[in-house]
C-alpha cells in the first residue's frame, strides 16, 4: 500500500479545508508514492518518536502537531528542527500532519474528549470550534477537575479560576490553544480548553467566565482516534509512547 492511499483516507475524514488557513498541515516530510512498511501515530514528532518509528519499521508518522510551523523552505526553521527533517529524509520516514482539521472536524478531538468524559447530549458549537455537553449529574467544580485528571491520567495540576465549590451541569470543550473561545457566546457553565494565554485569563475573570485549562497532553486522544479510524479501514497503526508533557513538582 502506498502512503498516498492512507493520506487520501485521512483527508476524507479530516479535510484540509477544515483547518485554519494559516495552519501547516499535510505531508511535511517524505514521498507519498512510497510503499508503507508501518504507521506510527503521535502527538508530536520528537526524537523519541523517530526512534520508535525506526524500531517498529514504520516509514509513516501521522502527527497531530506540525513538525514545522512554517513553510518548509523558510529560513525561520531552527537548526534543531532542520536536523530532524534531514534525519527523517535520510531514513525515508514520511510525516503527515492533521492539526486544526482534527480540532474542528465533526469527530474532533474535543468531541472524543467529551465522549470519554461521559458527557451526554454532545453537540458541535460555533462552526465546530468547540463541543458542548451535559454532565450525567451535577458536580462540584473540584469533582469535575478530579474526573478530568483521572480520565486523562494527568499527573500535573490543572489551571482554573474556579474555587472548587461551584456547581457544574454543562461544559463547552475546545482542544488545543483555544483560549480565544472564552469570548464565544456559549451558555454552558464551564469552558474546558487545552491552553489559555494570560490576557484571556484576564478577560475570563473580568467577564465571570469559568474556565479549566487541561493542557495539550490531553490531545493524546488523537492517537486513539486515528488508530481506530485506520483499523476500521483495515490498516494497522501503532501509537507512540511519547512522554512529552510537563510535570508539577
Amino acid at each position: 500500500m502506498k502512503i498516498n492511499k492512507v493520506i487520501n483516507l485521512l483527508e476524507e475524514q479530516y479535510p484540509a479545508n477544515g483547518a485554519d488557513q494559516e495552519d501547516f498541515i499535510g505531508l511535511q516530510v517524505g514521498n507519498e508514492e512510497s510503499d508503507i512498511t508501518g504507521i506510527l501515530v503521535t502527538l508530536d514528532v520528537t526524537l523519541e518518536v523517530i526512534n520508535q518509528a525506526i524500531d517498529s519499521n514504520s516509514n509513516l508518522i501521522i502527527s497531530h502537531h506540525p513538525l514545522v510551523f512554517d513553510e518548509l523552505d523558510s529560513k525561520n526553521i531552527d537548526k534543531y528542527t532542520m536536523a530532524k527533517i534531514e534525519m527523517l529524509n535520510k531514513l525515508n520516514i514520511a510525516v503527515f500532519v492533521i492539526h486544526t482539521n482534527a480540532d474542528w472536524a465533526p469527530t474532533s478531538i474535543a468531541y472524543n474528549q467529551a465522549i470519554v468524559l461521559g458527557l451526554k447530549s454532545v453537540e458541535q458549537g460555533n462552526l465546530n470550534e468547540y463541543v458542548v455537553g451535559d454532565l450525567v449529574k451535577e458536580l462540584a467544580s473540584i469533582e469535575l477537575i478530579n474526573m478530568i485528571k483521572e480520565t486523562f491520567e494527568l499527573d500535573y495540576d490543572i489551571r482554573t479560576n474556579l474555587l472548587g465549590n461551584e456547581k457544574v451541569n454543562s461544559v463547552a470543550i475546545a482542544s488545543g490553544a483555544a483560549g480565544s473561545l472564552v469570548s464565544a457566546e456559549y451558555k454552558q457553565d464551564v469552558l474546558i480548553v487545552g491552553e489559555m494565554k494570560h490576557h484571556q485569563w484576564v478577560y475570563a475573570n473580568e467577564q465571570g467566565k469559568q474556565v479549566i485549562e487541561i493542557g495539550h497532553s490531553t490531545e493524546g486522544i488523537f492517537k486513539d482516534m486515528i488508530q481506530v479510524f485506520l483499523e476500521k479501514e483495515g490498516i494497522e497503526a501503532e501509537v507512540s509512547k511519547e512522554q512529552n508533557e510537563f510535570k508539577t513538582i
